[in-house]
Formats: structure tokens, sequence, C-alpha cells
């Protein structure tokens, strides 16, 4: 087990590399087969987003001071990260957007389970983003309608305005 001599380093390390995949929202998750509307789907990926904001920043808000702590917050994160992935799992995608949906799904699930392992030295794994994106045209499509949806308003994503 990794013992740093100053655990707000890696706190401040483990902020930064856990809010990485909010800049993959934009690919989405789901389990839906592919035929949900933009606006709907959209509109889950906001609201996921907006609980996942909620959640992390009432959790980076706490400045652990020991190994211990650290290791409880990471725990706190996998379950932020598993809801996340529940809820963009739920949300049903446009055809063009299942496959990349289904990817970011995958990679939440599974940095979930690293983090509330409460495993630091296996969080190295989490820097690596999947390989997915959204066609150029499809992102601009779902973009341009959350531009008129009030859920993506003020969110640091791709969706937002």
């Amino acid at each position: 087990m990794v013992k740093p001599k100053r655990p707000a380093a890696l706190f401040a390390w483990l902020s930064m590399i856990l809010v990485a995949p909010m800049a993959l929202v934009a690919c989405g998750g789901g389990d839906g087969g592919g035929t949900g509307s933009d606006e709907d789907y959209v509109r889950d990926v906001c609201g996921a987003m907006a609980k996942f904001d909620e959640g992390l920043d009432d959790l980076l808000g706490s400045s652990p001071s020991s190994l211990d702590e650290i290791e409880e917050l990471t725990k706190d994160m996998g379950s932020l990260f598993k809801d996340m992935a529940n809820d963009l799992d739920d949300a049903n995608p446009p055809a063009d957007a299942k496959e990349a949906n289904d990817a970011l799904v995958s990679f939440l699930k599974e940095a979930a389970e690293t983090l509330e392992s409460g495993d630091i030295e296996a969080i190295d794994s989490l820097g690596e983003e999947p390989e997915f994106s959204l066609p150029e045209d499809v992102e601009a499509r779902l973009s341009a309608v959350a531009e008129d949806i009030e859920e993506c308003d003020d969110l640091d994503t791709p969706f937002g305005s």
C-alpha cells in the first residue's frame, strides 16, 4: 500500500484524475437500445452530470489528512461513479450514440469498482481514457439540443451552455 508523506498532495492528484471522465459525458451511457430521442437523452445526461457534480463538490470540499481518510474518500467517489454509470445506463441514447454510450458506461462501472476497492495504487489505471468518441456531427447535434434544455445550463460538459 502507498504511504504518501503528503496525503493532501495525493488527494489533489486523485481529485484531478477523477474529474477527467466528466469531459467524456457527451458520449453518454445507455442500455436503451439506441432508439431514444436527442432531447430525452441529453436531458438524462445533463441530469446525471448535475447529480455527479453536486456529489463531487461535496466530497472535494473535505480535506483528508490521513491515508485512511483518503481511502474512505476514494470509496465514496466510487459510489458516485457507480451512480453516474447507472443513471447513464438508464438513458436511452439515439442510435448513432449507442456505441459510445455503452463504452462510457463500461468505463464508469470499471472506475467505480476500482475506486470502491479503496486500492489507491489501482487508481493509476483510471488515468487512461476509454478509446471512443462521437462522430462530430452527432456531438454537434446533441450540443445544439442542449442549448435549449434547462438541465444543461451551467454544467461544465460538452452539453453545457
